[in-house]
């Protein structure tokens, strides 16, 4: 029995090769040619091995010839698949990350649209004495950037006007002086 298949597996890898065998009078000829999936057109270019000899000398010399030549062709395949793999997968990655960023540079867009669509209309009811809805304006947009000093001091200031001319700083609780 043959081990020629176990050999050329140990040769191959996970590659595919085409081989194809062809008789004329007591010769074989025997073509092998790795097959690739990557879209580098080198690899296109890459000829066949091709042996010939009687089916005898084929028998105990082609692996030991075909051998290195597969193994270096195979190799490069893998690496070109591999890198080609790679690349798609980082554009992908790349192209994800993009929109994620492009998303969240819109929504931050958005917030300080909002942001500034409620300091307006605050500072608007302020001027106009309407201090209660003014701060509930100031607070909104407090609320979309917590950070944000002069909207804390104007909810701050307002405040502390709207307490002054509150009713109850002005009455005592419990009836002191009843």
């Amino acid at each position: 029995m043959s081990n020629f298949f176990t050999q050329m597996k140990s040769v191959i890898g996970q590659a595919e090769v085409q081989i194809n065998i062809k008789t004329k009078g007591d010769l074989l000829t025997v073509m092998v040619l790795p097959k690739t999936t990557a879209n580098d057109p080198a690899l296109q270019e890459i000829q066949p091995l091709i042996m010939s000899g009687t089916p005898e000398d084929l028998d105990s010399g082609f692996i030991a010839a075909v051998r290195g030549p597969l193994k270096k062709t195979v190799g490069l395949i893998s690496n070109v698949e591999d890198f080609e793999a790679s690349t798609a997968k980082a554009a992908k990655e790349t192209q994800a990350t993009k929109a994620a960023e492009d998303k969240l540079k819109k929504e931050r867009e958005e917030e300080t649209k909002k942001f500034d669509v409620l300091v307006k209309r605050a500072e608007e009811l302020e001027q106009a004495d309407k201090h209660s809805p003014a701060l509930d304006n100031y607070r909104q947009a407090v609320a979309i950037k917590p950070d944000d000093a002069k909207v804390k001091k104007r909810i701050a200031d307002l405040e502390s006007k709207l307490s002054e001319n509150s009713l109850f700083d002005l009455q005592p609780i419990g009836g002191e002086g009843e």
